[in-house]
């Protein structure tokens, strides 16, 4: 792939390479980790990077996880920064988005070592057949299966109701292994159409609200959960989310404590870091265990920057927390401080028409969106860049922070009128 980079190491300066497939969801992540000097190595050909980077000159939803670990592993210039750092540091830290299987061959050499989850441990715990099986009876989950794909259409009857019924595959974030079959033929066709021996199916819930929560684990009894946001959802697909959460009061503590529920199962199997939890409210306002994501979310950035706005002065951040959870399986004795008051939401803007990329009338860095308010636009494209040539795409992320909901509920309604700035539309 055409490689752009920006790299420029100081003498006794100790670096941090951080991967992803893109560049939006993890910005705000990596201008965070500033004080470990991340080096940004990603996907997209956005015009707004910073600091030290490698990104590969393609569009991330054409790539894989597979794709990014073959270019971290062959791309020159990624291997001469290993080799650069490896004489300069010795042990290189490795920060990822999310770490997957592919990346098995990159952790062979173990001078590279990763800041979070290894492959096999993110493999382990991204197995949706592994989390229904240790919260099952620990937390409320809908009445559900684990099945062969050649038996599963003779349960249709059995678990369907009015709504149709779920399934779910092992594997598949973002609500891309899911599906909602309203007809025992809409099953059925899709039975045939997947190569997946077993799948879960469940009984189809009335969803009602998906709020999710991020939770980090240093060990057993130490677990931080914070964040409840309301996800928006396009489909199965969330596309953004709001603080604080709308659910009442009684159900926010409801979801709460769900996730330590769930951050205590997953600290009992092993699990140290940082992951999210999705869940369920249905029509009659029931929450349930949805599923629990493997990586940060798509609202993590924005999470752990309004958390930045209400810690306590001499306190560490929120990567600072995780960063003690993987090193030292404490957190040295700091509590988690009260959330912020603000209000924020983040959306991904997305097209289905045809047009091009305007000039940026309005561009601002996230961590001062969330000191005094406004819109900040993570991941612009050069201008003339066509769009809308993807169902799936996202163009950048849109952050609005306000001082309550009200004041929010008017900063997203001006989204639209943003986002028309920066696309010029064609029919």
């Amino acid at each position: 792939m055409e490689t752009k980079t920006n790299i420029h190491l100081e003498s006794g300066k100790k670096y941090m390479p951080y991967i992803s497939i893109d560049f939006p969801n993890s910005a705000p992540i990596v201008q965070m980790l500033k004080d470990y000097n991340p080096i940004f190595i990603c996907a997209g050909k956005q015009t707004d990077s910073f600091g030290n980077y490698i990104h590969f000159q393609e569009d991330p939803h054409k790539l894989y996880y597979e794709d990014i670990a073959k270019e971290v592993m062959t791309n020159s210039n990624v291997q001469t920064l290993f080799h650069r750092l490896k004489k300069s540091q010795g042990t290189i830290p490795i920060k990822m988005w999310r770490n997957h299987p592919s990346f098995n061959e990159l952790f062979l050499d173990h001078s590279l070592v990763p800041k979070g989850f290894s492959p096999e441990e993110a493999h382990k715990l991204n197995s949706k057949f592994f989390q229904y099986q240790k919260l099952n009876g620990k937390v409320p989950i809908a009445k559900h299966k684990i099945v062969k794909t050649v038996d599963a259409i003779h349960l249709y009857d059995q678990l369907s109701n009015r709504a149709g019924i779920f399934t779910s595959l092992e594997y598949g974030g973002g609500g891309s292994g899911a599906r909602l079959h309203e007809t025992k033929q809409s099953f059925e066709n899709y039975l045939s159409s997947i190569t997946d021996e077993s799948l879960i199916i469940a009984e189809a819930l009335e969803v009602l609200s998906s709020p999710s929560i991020d939770i980090l684990v240093a060990n057993e009894n130490e677990i931080f959960v914070y964040g409840l946001v309301d996800q928006w959802l396009n489909g199965l697909s969330c596309i953004g989310g709001k603080y604080p959460s709308s659910l009442h009061p009684k159900l926010k503590q409801d979801c709460f404590e769900i996730a330590k529920v769930v951050g205590k199962s997953m600290a009992e199997e092993g699990v140290r870091g940082y992951f999210s939890l999705d869940i369920v409210v249905d029509q009659n306002n029931n929450p349930y265990f949805c599923e629990i994501n493997g990586r940060y979310s798509g609202t993590t950035g924005p999470r752990i920057w309004a958390m930045e706005q209400s810690k306590p002065l001499g306190y560490p951040s929120i990567l600072d927390l995780e960063m003690m959870a993987l090193e030292n399986n404490s957190f040295n004795g700091f509590n988690l401080w009260p959330e912020p008051s603000l209000a924020w939401y983040k959306r991904e803007i997305r097209t289905i028409v045809k047009g091009n990329i305007n000039d940026i009338v309005v561009e601002e860095d996230i961590s001062q969106v969330f000191k005094s308010g406004g819109i900040a636009l993570l991941g612009r494209l050069p201008k003339n860049t066509p769009v809308g040539d993807h169902p799936k795409k996202v163009l950048g992320n849109l952050v609005g922070v306000a001082k309550d909901l009200d004041n929010l509920n008017y900063l997203a309604n001006k989204s639209e009128e943003f986002i028309n700035r920066y696309i010029s539309f064609t029919n």
